[in-house]
């Protein structure tokens, strides 16, 4: 009973925030602020997510990136809390998915071993 109660407090407190931009273009970026909406409960920040996912999902498989965060446990208003999920232009998408593009560094110079003469 007590941790139903702390989640339903979780659920109603309005600590967190919700921001979305489409960014257009590769050399000239044109960066759109769909929305960017602060003292929210968790329940309205995931309804955003919600609400602009596929939107997200389509405008990245057309060639384009952007970026969508949920944000929690906000000190206030303008703080940054942590982040509960974040969509960030390393991202692909096939239209309905999304998903983070890993880089995988390769090895810049190899350690050569002299020969002993």
């Amino acid at each position: 009973m007590r941790s139903a109660l702390i989640i339903i407090t979780m659920e109603q407190e309005k600590n967190c925030a919700f921001q979305y931009a489409k960014i257009t273009g590769s050399i000239f970026r044109d960066t759109k602020i769909v929305c960017d909406e602060t003292d929210l409960t968790l329940k309205e920040a995931k309804t955003l997510w919600n609400k602009y996912f596929a939107d997200l999902a389509k405008h990245i498989k057309n060639g384009d990136t952007g970026e969508m965060v949920i944000w929690i446990n906000m000190s206030d208003s303008y703080s940054y809390g942590e982040k509960l999920q974040h969509i960030s232009t390393d991202a692909e998408s096939d239209g309905i998915s999304i998903w983070e593009t890993r880089k995988t560094y390769f090895t810049k110079e190899f350690k050569v071993e002299q020969d002993v003469s």
